[in-house]
């Protein structure tokens, strides 16, 4: 049943985070949990085991997952054999004096009763993992060979030189006998004479290790990805004697890290595809690249894989947005099973729209729009104020009592800090107090971004003082201000690049002439020109920009 190992990837975070990561983030998350229950079906008490961890995965999802491992002298090997040899070696790894019973995360070498579960699990989900998992699993329900692709990253330092990664594959809705002294947990039960069980999360296999303990990991200092990649191939069947059919729809695989045999960090199941075309490329999500922008131009990425049997090559996809459908390729190659994210540039519109992005054609097959070959996200055009043609500007800031708990940055558009300030004393008092910084601009056209930051995410005027802040010219003009009521940030761009340069007519410089422009020379008419100069804007070439410059650009739209 086992396979090889097809590729491990070590990598530095700093280096290779931005490209090689797929599946998992840098950010510190808090501790997942598996639970290992201690089975079988001859236990009378064990359907109360399994209903508490339903109660509990019920509780936690996405953060806690039961494995019922079938061993010991409860667990037979009649019809249906839910009894396997790793699920042996790791039974008799751990003292049980009892049925049901498990370990929670492998915090202890010995299994607690069942009332202990849901205690020790809500410990655990509060407390910092150092280790970040996800992955994905590509199943081909012809060849019974699926791909597994696992991620680990490391947020901290382990206290061990070596860990172990475990993948194992459980399966669902197995229908047999079980005892049952109580009728604890009615709703796993086929028939209404409760002679039919439907037995849940059973371990069928551990798919990468040769011991059931796990493959090791000899890199675990912070900064760390850890990728690996397997090959399974899913058998017919699993028990003997008395075999259990292994239905590939009703399996699913849990990845867990431990520090050795025992104490587990963290645990997380892995996406499955069924895929079953040559070419089925899928969209796993859009998002923007957020970056200090006082223009219409932006970024996003869309992440993506190749599900289909075939390298994948060329993909066109078109986004949709706005009321607008812009065509998109990519060109390549993704073999089977490989993700990536790639970065398209676009052209945004006011306020926050949502998009689509949907595939329509890869390898030169066009392809009919379809659920895993479509995603969905949000762009958002960033707000700025223009003009802002300065040497210095003056930061102003009446914080409020706490003003030990902001911090301000006054950024560049590549994200260097050209000022900074905070934190400041606290008052005595629910009162107010002013904290002034002059800042000289940049000499060259730039977009600066300012960001006041509050530690504890209520603003400066929530009851604690009448906080509020404004940016001004040097002469006292007020360029922005806000009135303290914001959450955990507020933020503001500045535009000092006073002059844009477009071709004649095309006032919004996105390489066409239509409505966008009409509408930018209208307010530029209608606002005396007091806050954007389009030279180009002036169609006619009078020398002044009017109505008859719109209706110059009216009729070369229509």
């Amino acid at each position: 049943m086992k396979k090889v190992l097809l590729s491990i990837f070590i990598a530095a975070a700093c280096i290779f985070q931005a490209s090689a990561q797929s599946y998992v983030d840098t950010t510190v998350h808090q501790r997942n949990v598996v639970l290992e229950e201690f089975t079988g079906r001859n236990c009378g008490y064990c359907t109360d085991g399994h209903r508490i961890a339903n109660e509990i995965a019920a509780s936690h999802p996405g953060r806690f997952w039961a494995i019922n491992l079938h061993a010991g002298g409860f667990s037979p090997t009649t019809y249906p054999n839910l009894n396997t040899t790793d699920g042996n070696i790791i039974h008799n790894g751990f003292s049980i004096d009892g049925y049901p019973s498990g370990v929670v995360n492998r915090g202890t070498t010995y299994a607690i009763d069942r009332g202990q579960w849901s205690s020790v699990t809500n410990q655990m989900l509060a407390q910092d993992s150092y280790v970040n998992l996800g992955g994905q699993v590509i199943v081909n329900p012809v060849t019974r060979l699926a791909t597994i692709t696992v991620e680990a990253y490391y947020t901290g330092d382990s206290p061990q030189s070596t860990n172990f990664l475990t993948v194992v594959m459980l399966q669902d809705s197995i229908l047999g006998s079980q005892a049952d002294y109580g009728n604890y947990n009615p709703s796993q039960w086929y028939d209404q004479n409760h002679t039919i069980y439907i037995h849940m999360h059973v371990l069928r296999d551990v798919v990468n290790s040769t011991d059931a303990w796990g493959d090791p990991i000899n890199t675990t200092t912070q900064g760390t990805l850890v990728t690996r990649t397997y090959t399974y191939e899913i058998p017919e069947q699993i028990g003997n004697p008395n075999p259990v059919d292994v239905d590939i729809n009703n399996i699913h695989f849990l990845a867990f890290v431990a520090e050795s045999h025992f104490y587990v960090q963290t645990a997380q199941q892995l996406e499955t595809i069924v895929v079953y075309d040559d070419i089925f490329p899928l969209l796993n999500n859009i998002d923007q690249i957020n970056s200090i922008s006082c223009s219409t131009d932006g970024i996003f990425s869309l992440t993506f894989m190749n599900g289909g049997m075939e390298p994948l090559t060329n993909m066109e996809f078109n986004v949709e947005y706005g009321g607008q459908t812009i065509p998109y390729t990519w060109n390549g190659e993704l073999a089977t099973g490989q993700k990536m994210t790639e970065q398209f540039p676009i052209t945004l519109v006011d306020g926050t729209e949502s998009v689509t992005a949907v595939v329509t054609n890869a390898n030169g097959t066009a392809l009919e729009p379809t659920p895993y070959a479509t995603t969905n996200g949000a762009l958002t055009c960033p707000e700025w104020i223009s003009g802002v043609n300065e040497d210095e500007i003056t930061i102003n800031i009446w914080q409020d009592r706490y003003g030990n708990q902001l911090t301000w940055y006054l950024y560049a558009s590549d994200s260097t800090i050209i000022a900074q300030g905070g934190p400041y004393f606290q008052l005595g008092t629910n009162t107010t107090k002013l904290r002034t910084a002059t800042v000289t601009l940049p000499e060259d056209p730039d977009c600066l971004q300012f960001i006041l930051y509050d530690s504890n995410c209520d603003g400066i005027n929530n009851g604690h003082g009448e906080g509020h802040l404004n940016i001004t010219k040097a002469d006292g003009t007020v360029i922005w201000e806000n009135d303290g009521h914001f959450g955990c940030e507020v933020s503001v761009n500045l535009s000092i690049n006073t002059e844009i340069i477009v071709a004649p007519g095309d006032a919004n410089g996105d390489g066409v002439i239509n409505i966008l422009d009409v509408q930018l020379i209208v307010e530029y008419i209608t606002s005396g020109g007091a806050q954007i100069n389009f030279e180009a804007a002036d169609y006619n070439g009078d020398g002044v920009v009017n109505i008859l410059d719109l209706q110059a650009i009216v009729a070369a739209i229509f």
